[in-house]
């Protein structure tokens, strides 16, 4: 084996010490957002009305906030309410809200008859004449209640049949868009 000479050997050094310092600044800014974001997020989270549970996570820069809800009266400003808290924590940092129901088969399959009408309405602006269908749909169905709601910016779905509810918050912003 061939003796390395003196700077060979400062130079192996300077690397393995870089890349420990590397690793210890990864680890701690790791440490210092579960400490500073994640955490306070999830307990703000979880002291909001209709939320059994939170959970933070990031990838690729995207903070991806898991929420599962309680059976709920108003989705709209259960969901507007869960926004506007994160958006004080994280500020211009981009999220997504994922939602975790108690759907159970028979409302999956109810949402799955009407959301091409959903998204029909969502395309073209006729959310009238989509409700109604959708309604009438979700009767024939014995769906025990539901709730639709619009903004500027979604459509909240609500379907709720014993003890199970589904929640679906749908975008209008057009494919491609923001």
């Amino acid at each position: 084996m061939p003796k390395m000479n003196k700077n060979t050997l400062r130079v192996v050094r300077v690397l393995v010490s870089a890349a420990l310092v590397f690793v210890v600044l990864f680890l701690g800014s790791m440490w210092l957002e579960n400490q500073t974001v994640t955490r306070p997020l999830e307990a703000m989270l979880m002291a909001q009305e209709g939320v059994l549970d939170a959970e933070v996570t990031e990838e690729s820069g995207l903070i991806i906030v898991e929420i599962t809800l309680d059976a709920v009266w108003d989705l709209k400003s259960v969901h507007e309410s869960i926004e506007q808290s994160i958006k004080q924590m994280v500020g211009t940092r981009r999220f997504d809200i994922k939602l975790r129901d108690s759907a159970g088969s028979d409302l999956e399959e109810a949402f799955y008859l009407i959301h091409l009408d959903l998204y029909q309405a969502v395309a073209t602006g006729e959310f009238r004449d989509a409700f109604q269908a959708v309604e009438q749909r979700l009767d024939e169905l014995d769906v025990e209640r539901f709730r639709l709601s619009v903004d500027s910016d979604v459509v909240y779905v609500q379907l709720h049949s014993g003890q199970h509810y589904l929640y679906r918050v749908i975008s209008r912003m057009a494919r491609g868009q923001g």
